[in-house]
């Protein structure tokens, strides 16, 4: 009877070990993907803001230059 116990504990150690294995190795795949996931969202953010930035200059070009002429004229 002890011999059937001793190998089921061990059956059941390794099979316990497996399962653990491989929870662990699909928390650390969640987490990958989450993190290059995240990683992407950061980059397109900053690719968002150059670009709003390179539009709000573009937009202010024109009135600076509207301005820069209308106060030469007022000079004048």
């Amino acid at each position: 009877m002890q011999n059937l116990w001793d190998t089921a504990k061990a059956v059941l150690g390794g099979k316990f070990i497996a399962i653990n294995a491989y929870t662990k190795k699909v928390e650390r795949f969640q987490i990958n993907n989450l993190m290059m996931h995240l990683k992407e969202l950061k980059k397109q953010e900053q690719t968002k803001h150059t670009i709003s930035r390179k539009k709000k200059k573009i937009t202010a070009e024109p009135n600076a230059t509207e301005t820069k002429k209308k106060c030469k004229e007022s000079t004048r």
